[in-house]
């Protein structure tokens, strides 16, 4: 367990924040960001804690890259990811993150997701913000607009409604975690 000293960068979209964290050296070995994108058909890792199952690894494939209205960029991956897995390192076979692990659809089998690398790098430090001030301030983010499933599987498929209903249910469970029940309603 090591100090955090704030928030330097966030993307809202994409369900990601980049902290400033203090641990001591030679105690933690970073993992490296990719150079370049990941390929679909490449061969992936996936660490994440289903279910409070901590450093859990499974294997699989870049299925697609897709985007996503509303949420941006997207990896289909095909290596099983449990709930309690968001936020895990997605790696390539020399050990450098390609993404991290956002999203499942449960309705399908290995029907998950993960943000790309380039999302992550695509992220800009700013000024260091203390945790309750970036909390604060994350209790009124910008509104997202969402698209009914209903009308997301004429317009785009059933697997697109599929994830886009999934990725509400889970923000709305975010924003009611944190008492703010206004966000959370239209989420829901």
């Amino acid at each position: 367990v090591f100090a955090v000293d704030g928030v330097s960068a966030d993307d809202s979209r994409a369900d990601l924040a980049s902290l400033s964290v203090r641990v001591p050296a030679g105690v933690a070995h970073p993992l490296p960001l990719a150079e370049s994108p990941v390929e679909v058909g490449e061969a992936i890792l996936v660490i994440g804690t289903p279910l409070g199952f901590e450093l859990t690894v499974s294997n699989g494939i870049v299925s697609s890259r897709r985007t996503i209205p509303n949420v941006g960029a997207m990896l289909q991956i095909t290596a099983p990811v449990s709930h309690g897995s968001s936020g895990g390192p997605v790696l390539n076979r020399r050990g450098e993150v390609v993404g991290i692990t956002t999203s499942v659809i449960d309705e399908g089998q290995n029907l998950n997701f993960a943000t790309p690398v380039e999302g992550v790098r695509a992220m800009k430090n700013g000024p260091l913000m203390s945790l309750r001030e970036w909390g604060r301030r994350a209790q009124d983010p910008p509104a997202i607009e969402m698209v009914s499933p209903e009308l997301a599987a004429v317009m785009r498929g059933p697997a697109e409604a599929a994830f886009l209903s999934d990725y509400a249910f889970d923000r709305g469970r975010a924003y009611m975690e944190n008492r703010n029940f206004d966000q959370a309603v239209q989420m829901f």
